[in-house]
């Protein structure tokens, strides 16, 4: 028998992820019988643990929890937690710490709601867990060639990996969501106008090529990538020039734009008048529509 699927969701494929996880460390626990790490916090990143053997006790938020074999601890940036090992049945584990975490519907840098416990205990995705931590491991170790997009690409994996567990186990509704590669594409612009962004810059951020995404961003909006971002920021710009008294070249930079003559000249191009002009044709429109009423 034959089995053929075809995919045709790519588009949905990077749903939850608003930009690319960054892998700080990697490492593995074993024979270390009278493991013990006081209380501390990670203000940069997030940790997850796999315990690949043995038992312990965590302490999260002055919160008690038994770990063995099997289970994922996840402590999101800042949340404190305290790590003991059972001497007896010592733990042993995989762990890596991650950063630039953004996940739609969650906080800014945490992997999993703060409403829900820190451990998920062994399930049937639990092996698919290891797997990933230990080869995210093993590449770093080594460092074999391309080891660092390996890495990434095993990194986004179990990050999705821990969507699908929570999801699973919790049914967040903020996770069932999908988007378009047009929608993420657009809320990062939305959220990175004021720097320095090119469609170079945002095919790499999603690991996809310039053509690709400007076939399905036109497709989805009308509009090309470079286009939106340029709408973006002078629709930002207009606001700045009529609810601040910021000089021209100081809205130019606050909007993207390095080069004062250059922000002019895309501004006039898009609008049909300068900003200097703009400002003062809306502002005397305004005093004249207050002194009538």
């Amino acid at each position: 028998m034959m089995a053929n699927i075809s995919f045709t969701e790519f588009k949905h494929a990077i749903f939850y992820l608003k930009k690319p996880p960054i892998l700080i460390g990697c490492g593995q626990i074993q024979d270390e019988p009278h493991l013990y790490f006081p209380s501390h916090k990670h203000d940069n990143y997030s940790e997850v643990i796999f315990i690949t053997e043995g038992e312990g006790e965590f302490i999260v938020n002055n919160q008690r929890y038994h770990v063995q074999k099997g289970d994922i601890a996840i402590f999101n940036k800042g949340v404190n937690h305290e790590e003991f090992s059972n001497p007896a049945n010592p733990l042993q584990t995989y762990y890596c710490m991650i950063g630039n975490i953004s996940i739609d519907g969650l906080k800014e840098g945490d992997l999993i709601p703060r409403t829900i416990p820190p451990i998920l205990s062994n399930n049937e995705y639990s092996y698919k867990v290891e797997y990933y931590l230990s080869e995210i491991f093993n590449e770093c170790k080594h460092e074999a060639i391309g080891y660092q997009t390996v890495c990434h690409n095993l990194l986004t994996s179990l990050i999705i990996l821990i969507l699908r567990i929570l999801n699973h186990l919790h049914q967040l509704h903020t996770l069932n969501k999908t988007y378009s590669i047009g929608q993420i594409i657009m809320e990062y612009i939305n959220e990175n106008y004021m720097k320095e962004v090119t469609l170079k810059e945002i095919a790499k951020t999603f690991h996809l090529s310039q053509h690709y995404i400007s076939h399905l961003f036109k497709n989805e909006t009308g509009d090309s990538p470079i286009n939106y971002l340029i709408t973006r920021r002078i629709d930002e710009a207009k606001k700045l020039l009529l609810s601040s008294n910021k000089t021209i070249s100081e809205i130019a930079k606050l909007v993207g734009y390095e080069n004062a003559n250059y922000f002019n000249e895309i501004f006039r191009k898009t609008t049909q008048t300068s900003p200097s002009v703009y400002r003062k044709t809306i502002k005397e429109s305004i005093i004249k529509f207050d002194t009538f009423d």
